[in-house]
């Protein structure tokens, strides 16, 4: 959970619908599109808490400049996105106006701009400065120790713009990439002063109360010693796979998701252990918390893992978090052929120096 560096200045901060409603009760959005011959472009919302994505309206683009407008009924300020059908275009923005409009290219769908729409374009400011900065300290190949330092300050970026943001549909969507860690009495007191700012606004209320659910699950933690509960869930062909499939040999259940930078930076370990110990009774299930299945699909083939996918599309509100009850990835548990857990939150070097002490 990362990216990075600055607050936006408090121009970007002001919208037009400081209480979070948007006064018509209906948003136009103007879509202005090239390049897009052929394909079919959806409208979507994102919700705030465990349910599915609804495409609402969606056209086929037939010319090569086209305008198309979409309406939005929503009285309040919230998350959605327009895309394309293979993804090229993926653009969240928020109905924070009457009329919006968006402009993109097809063939560079990464780079567009919105037009009445502060939130959005606040919004994706301070995305791309996130991006930017691990990009940045990927290509420097920091160690773990300067990486880490990277990771934190982008966490308290991202904390300190979901505690200053003005639209709470921006607010929600930042939450989201929030990492408390271990620290659940920190995760509860943000939650709630998040919870305070927006009390009309019906996805920060939900998210608070998903939160303080989310929280209960941890009264009681696996230990080392406890046995690991069966899951199952499907694979990265479509079938259905429990762990119990593994039991009699060494496991690693490995908890990431793709849109995690450390996650991947990981990733590097999990492929030494996996080269080293693969027939030696050892295993790696790794369960990525995805909540859309084709960047899931994009990151396998792009880090070309050999070993068990899984996936959970309903991520932290999943069944492998309540079920092994963690709270920040990436994380994994090292479980011996019995069943039994033997180590957790294992990662880099010392992975492989457990594993070599327990597998010769």
């Amino acid at each position: 959970m990362q990216r990075n560096l600055y607050i936006l200045l408090t121009t970007l901060m002001v919208f037009s619908c400081r209480s979070g409603e948007i006064k018509s009760g209906q948003c136009e959005l103007t879509l202005e599109i090239e390049n897009g011959f052929n394909q079919v472009i959806y409208l979507e919302n994102i919700p705030s808490v465990d349910v599915p994505i609804i495409k609402l309206d969606s056209v086929s683009i037939k010319d090569r400049v086209e305008k198309y407008r979409f309406i939005i009924k929503d009285k309040e300020q919230n998350l959605y996105r327009i895309r394309s059908a293979d993804y090229r275009i993926n653009i969240v923005f928020i109905n924070d106006a009457d009329h919006i409009t968006l402009k993109v290219n097809y063939f560079e769908g990464k780079e567009f701009s919105f037009l009445n729409s502060p939130a959005s374009i606040s919004l994706h400011h301070f995305l791309d400065a996130m991006r930017l900065q691990m990009e940045s300290a990927r290509e420097q190949q920091l160690k773990d120790s300067a990486l880490d330092k990277v990771i934190e300050q982008a966490q308290t970026d991202y904390r300190n713009y979901v505690d200053t943001v003005a639209s709470p549909a921006a607010a929600v969507y930042i939450y989201n990439t929030v990492d408390f860690g271990t620290d659940r009495t920190g995760l509860k007191k943000y939650i709630d002063r998040l919870g305070k700012r927006f009390p009309e606004h019906t996805a920060v209320q939900q998210l608070v109360s998903a939160t303080h659910d989310y929280l209960s699950i941890f009264e009681e933690e696996l230990q080392v010693g406890d046995k690991i509960p069966d899951l199952i869930l499907p694979d990265s062909k479509g079938a259905i796979l429990p762990l119990s499939f593994y039991q009699g040999q060494y496991l690693l259940v490995d908890f990431w998701a793709s849109w995690d930078g450390k996650s991947r930076w990981e990733g590097r370990f999990k492929k030494l252990a996996y080269e080293r110990f693969r027939n030696k009774k050892f295993s790696i299930v790794s369960i990525s918390l995805d909540p859309e299945k084709k960047m899931w699909e994009q990151a396998l083939q792009k880090d070309g893992y050999e070993w068990t996918q899984l996936i959970d599309e309903k991520a932290w509100a999943g069944p492998a978090v309540m079920a092994f009850k963690f709270d920040s990835i990436p994380f994994n548990f090292l479980v011996d052929p019995s069943g039994k857990i033997i180590g957790k939150a294992l990662y880099g070097d010392s992975l492989l120096l457990k594993l070599e002490q327990l597998i010769r």
